[in-house]
């Protein structure tokens, strides 16, 4: 438990938000090359439902971190930033962005 405690180095927002272009595109790229997730059964429209992906996860840890960084600047502070709440931010990202392209599937019909 002291662990999660101890200080963790924050990024800026600057490097933040070139990070989350750089996860955008990384993914988009991965998602492109590998097609993984029965991605490779859309023949026709492949390409732009991994683009949706991509852009689509963009837009969510961006946001999440826009209006993180902006509404919350006491609590996103390197002097307070700790292991513990840096584990709990990525998870809120993962909840989010599985939200996000779950919905994002369901809108393409490919979840019923």
């Amino acid at each position: 438990m002291r662990i999660l405690s101890q200080l963790y180095p924050l990024m800026s927002f600057r490097s933040v938000m070139k990070r989350d272009i750089f996860f955008g595109v990384f993914l988009t790229i991965f998602l492109l090359v590998f097609t993984p997730f029965g991605l490779s059964s859309f023949a026709y429209d492949r390409f732009y439902i991994i683009v949706g992906y991509g852009v689509t996860s963009y837009c969510m840890i961006a946001l999440n971190d826009l209006a993180a960084y902006k509404l919350f600047p006491s609590t996103f502070h390197e002097s307070t930033w700790t292991v513990g709440k840096q584990i709990t931010w990525a998870f809120w990202h993962l909840f989010w962005l599985g939200g996000a392209n779950l919905y994002l599937r369901s809108l393409g019909g490919h979840f019923p």
